[in-house]
């Protein structure tokens, strides 16, 4: 990069990706491609929306994106590592010459044409074999075709695109009817790739991969290296910087562990509550992320409040962290909004029907509040896995007149203009999209009080309110409170509803995003600054324990420019930072008495390398010999075994936390 130091938003290639793109998709996505749609209309930025995996509709799906205009087709393009690479880049292993065309098969099963003969040709079998075709639903086009051994036993299936492709071939046991073997066919009906299963108990499970490349064949035992390998080929096809920005958490293994160019840079973007029941306690799906977010180069943020709570986690990571808030992809027309006729004693909710949205706390607390007003409704716009959940606690409260299920809206801007408030349950969110949509259509919010967004979007007893967390009482009494507002006090309401829209218009959210990118570059180019001015590593010189304090002399890098020096040691599974101590005179010593770390961890030590003049810092792993290390009996009485990792690096298994709290 120092070779290249001036590096401009347009000179970037942009990938953002997810794992798939869902048929009907929820925030994350629809952050995704808005994002997509608003750089190319905004700032004339080329993207790439890359998905992973397998998709039989992907087509239909893009082709629906781009006739609706969610997307520009100009500008974005939506590329999938099994349609675009895999089936691309291949020296195939051999033609699927079994390939019968279901006009065929067709004949055959209205008999109008015997392919028994040409159906054996292909099958070591003398059984009877019989093709059942399936459709797409409401459609005359063939989804798969099923082949039969006798009247029972399946033993393959064919998949069919909707433009007619033979796309991929599932070979069953026909005792467990399981999947054992499927080949993957490309538009020239070769088989570019194929995967064996291992059937465990009541399920099957992927055993191997072999892709049929350009170099010959490459053996997997998963899908995570054929997709590294797919990111690789990305980085490498030419010298332009490129903008890694992964979406979806269960793709951060696939991407950050690929090794970046010197020319790439990676990002996160983080959409939801990175934490169980305390913050610090990561979530499972979030530990990759964490644990490896220090060759990131950005993390961009949704919400200033998780921006610093995660900066009060990492500290020494903060210069990585950006915020980008969502935006509303509309003008608001206030006047038309403010003189909307509103219904009184309405109350809508726009949301999908999912456990993390706990509607079901919305209709008890609209049941306390209908003995209050009797005559109140509240509309509920959605589905999902929850409706019979939801269904069942209507009936309950024998609330049928009261509350109804309306099911999917085309418009919620209308239906958040007619009604007198919302109100969001939610266990978390990450930012809370149907509040922001509420908002800017003037209709108040009463929201539980959850991370993130709450506190982000509403200003208690201004444009909504905001109540603990489960407490369903207060939400009850809030919503009261706000239905019993005269007409004159509730459109001071919607107007500073109004106006707190208006901090996520589409001009905000761009200027955010270009500071944001701004920043990683700049971050990037002060890192190479700061390294190149360094002569040395980091490693331990002395290491000595006596009455409970760990003695540590250090070997740290020269500069003539002036830095200063900390001790971190963080959780190796998430990053998290549990020692946080200044070096001086190349010396620290810790009390290990009365350090406080979580139950059974290993600990990774760095030494921060802080640049005065520059005003950046550096993360440096710190090393050990061997030698030094002392043995875990006389370190603590065992409770903490300091060790040598096979890189050489300093690392400390702790047990016997209670020795430590």
């Amino acid at each position: 990069m120092s070779s290249n130091p001036v590096i401009k938003l347009d000179d970037f290639e942009y990938y953002f990706i997810s794992g798939k793109l869902p048929e009907n998709y929820g925030g994350l996505t629809k952050s995704l491609l808005q994002r997509c749609k608003l750089f190319s209309e905004k700032l004339a930025l080329k993207t790439t929306f890359l998905t992973f995996s397998f998709d039989l509709n992907l087509e239909e799906k893009k082709q629906k994106l781009y006739s609706h205009n969610v997307i520009n087709q100009n500008m974005t393009s939506i590329i999938n590592m099994y349609d675009d690479y895999l089936s691309q880049e291949t020296k195939p292993k051999r033609i699927y010459h079994e390939y019968i065309p279901p006009s065929e098969l067709k004949a055959y099963i209205n008999k109008k044409e015997n392919l028994l003969q040409k159906l054996l040709k292909f099958q070591n079998t003398i059984s009877i074999i019989k093709p059942v075709i399936t459709y797409y639903k409401g459609e005359s086009l063939v989804k798969y075709v099923d082949f039969y051994t006798g009247s029972k036993f399946r033993y393959k299936r064919e998949y069919y695109k909707r433009s007619g492709q033979l796309a991929l071939v599932s070979y069953y046991d026909v005792k467990s009817n399981q999947v054992v073997y499927q080949e993957f066919i490309n538009t020239k009906l070769e088989v570019y790739l194929e995967k064996t299963f291992v059937f465990l108990t009541d399920t099957n499970q992927l055993e191997s991969v072999i892709w049929y490349s350009r170099e010959g064949p490459l053996f997997f035992n998963d899908e995570t290296l054929v997709r590294q390998r797919f990111i690789e080929y990305l980085q490498q096809r030419n010298n332009d910087p490129k903008l890694f920005l992964v979406d979806s958490r269960p793709q951060d293994k696939f991407v950050f562990s690929v090794k970046k160019s010197p020319n790439v840079f990676y990002a996160a973007i983080i959409h939801n509550k990175h934490y169980n029941k305390q913050k610090y306690e990561i979530k499972g799906r979030y530990n990759q992320l964490f644990k490896r977010i220090n060759s990131l180069d950005a993390v961009f943020f949704i919400t200033e409040e998780q921006l610093e709570d995660v900066k009060n986690l990492l500290p020494y990571n903060k210069h990585r962290f950006f915020y980008t808030p969502h935006t509303i992809e509309k003008s608001i027309n206030k006047e038309m909004v403010l003189h909307s006729k509103r219904v009184p004693n309405t109350i809508v909710i726009v949301s999908r029907f999912g456990k993390m949205k706990n509607l079901q706390d919305a209709v008890k607390a609209f049941s306390l509040v209908t003995k209050e007003i009797p005559e109140a409704k509240l509309n509920i716009y959605g589905s999902g896995e929850e409706e019979l959940l939801i269904k069942n606690e209507i009936k309950r409260l024998k609330l049928e007149k009261n509350v109804i299920l309306k099911g999917y809206t085309l418009n919620p801007d209308q239906e958040f203009r007619k009604a007198w408030l919302t109100m969001s349950t939610s266990h978390f969110e990450g930012f809370g999209l149907s509040n922001l949509e509420a908002l800017s259509n003037g209709c108040p919010v009463v929201t539980y009080d959850y991370d993130y967004g709450a506190r982000s979007l509403i200003v208690n007893g201004e444009n909504g309110y905001i109540v603990k967390q489960y407490n369903i009482q207060e939400l009850a009494n809030s919503i009261i409170k706000l239905l019993l507002k005269s007409q004159t006090e509730h459109q001071i309401f919607s107007q500073q509803a109004l106006n707190t829209a208006e901090k996520y218009s589409i001009h905000q959210y761009i200027t955010h995003w270009v500071k944001a990118i701004e920043g990683m570059v700049n971050a990037r180019l002060e890192t190479d600054k700061a390294t190149d001015s360094l002569e040395g590593s980091c490693s331990v010189k002395e290491h000595s324990f006596e009455n409970n304090v760990l003695t540590m002399r250090f070997s740290l890098p020269k500069s003539s420019t002036r830095y200063s020096y900390s001790l971190l040691g963080v959780n190796r599974k998430n990053n998290i930072e549990v020692i946080n101590q200044s070096i001086f005179d190349n010396k620290v010593t810790i009390e290990l008495a009365s350090l406080k770390i979580p139950i059974n961890m290993i600990v990774d030590f760095y030494v921060i390398v802080f640049n005065e003049k520059l005003n950046h810092q550096l993360l440096y792993r710190l090393s050990v010999p061997p030698n030094l290390i002392i043995s875990n009996e006389e370190f603590f009485s065992g409770a903490i075994e300091p060790y040598s990792t096979v890189k050489n690096n300093y690392s400390w298994k702790v047990d016997h936390v209670e020795k430590l709290l």
